[in-house]
């Protein structure tokens, strides 16, 4: 077991250290298709709840890919990669064209208060590495994802706390930003009541870092205490994402880790989704909101 908190200033264990980033992040990875590919763009939504919530949701991005624009004092340009060239994807995967940059997502929990997960800030360097980007998204039909204004943009100022426990399954990160986020609420966690087999979710976040995908599914087990398993499609990049109650909103957890996303295509020159029934497979493991709650309130 390796169970790690990090406050301000403080060193993360020498035995998370020891262990190569490669490893963490391949066991930690969150992907696959249950049943037919439920990924939809933030224009596809009308209603106003879940675009309100996706607001709140961010990706977390390399400062290096952060450039402000000269001449522009308040606008950024995301520098992004065409997601079918990143990832060696065959022409025929869904979102192929997008723009796609990051590595993980967050949500808001505090003015300047976020939550993602603790793979994401791996070593102690990590949070000066770190953007924290919100309105990644077509938001609208003609909306450009890649330039985003001053009030989008934020920088990683502190991890307040990490624990990365494998045998429970715990996976989060409390992250300190540059100043208070203005314009998006603190979403809610769910600290009560248990998550019950065949509830319905709806997973906000940037699979493959592309811009803001909503996907909806059901709880498949909640056989563990720490967290539970849905059957919503995620790839790499929704680690940290948010896993909302479908009806009330509020968070019940935080995507952590699941099935392989791709396999290779049969003439072996790229790669497609992995597609299972929606009971197949090992199902995406989600941190039940309850098991980090009390490491926010601190920090509020």
């Amino acid at each position: 077991m390796v169970c790690v908190r990090v406050a301000a200033g403080t060193l993360l264990s020498a035995v998370i250290l020891a262990i190569s980033s490669s490893l963490l992040f391949s066991q930690m990875l969150p992907q696959v298709i249950y049943g037919e590919d439920d990924r939809h763009d933030l224009d596809q939504f009308e209603v106003a709840h879940w675009r309100e919530l996706a607001k709140s949701t961010a990706l977390l991005v390399d400062r290096t890919q952060v450039h402000k624009l000269e001449g522009e004092a308040h606008d950024y340009r995301l520098a992004t990669e065409v997601a079918g060239k990143r990832f060696g994807l065959c022409h025929r995967e869904a979102f192929w064209e997008q723009p796609s940059v990051g590595s993980c997502s967050g949500f808001l929990v505090g003015a300047d208060v976020l939550v993602s997960a603790a793979h994401c800030f791996l070593d102690v360097g990590a949070c000066q590495v770190t953007a924290v980007v919100f309105d990644f998204s077509y938001h609208s039909s003609s909306a450009d994802p890649t330039h985003l204004p001053l009030s989008s943009v934020y920088f990683c100022k502190e991890v307040l706390e990490r624990v990365y426990e494998i045998a429970a399954g715990l996976d989060f990160a409390v992250v300190r930003l540059d100043r208070a986020v203005q314009g998006r609420q603190a979403l809610p966690l769910r600290t009560q009541g248990e998550a019950v087999k065949g509830e319905a979710v709806t997973v906000i976040g940037h699979p493959l870092g592309l811009p803001t995908k909503i996907s909806h599914g059901k709880i498949r087990s909640v056989r563990k205490r720490d967290y539970f398993t849905i059957n919503a499609d995620l790839w790499v990049g929704n680690s940290g994402s948010p896993v909302f109650d479908a009806h009330t909103g509020t968070v019940n957890g935080l995507v952590a880790r699941g099935e392989e996303d791709f396999i290779v295509d049969s003439d072996g020159n790229c790669q497609v989704s992995k597609v299972c029934d929606p009971d197949d497979c090992d199902g995406e493991q989600v941190i039940r909101a309850k098991s980090f709650a009390d490491f926010v309130k601190p920090y509020l």
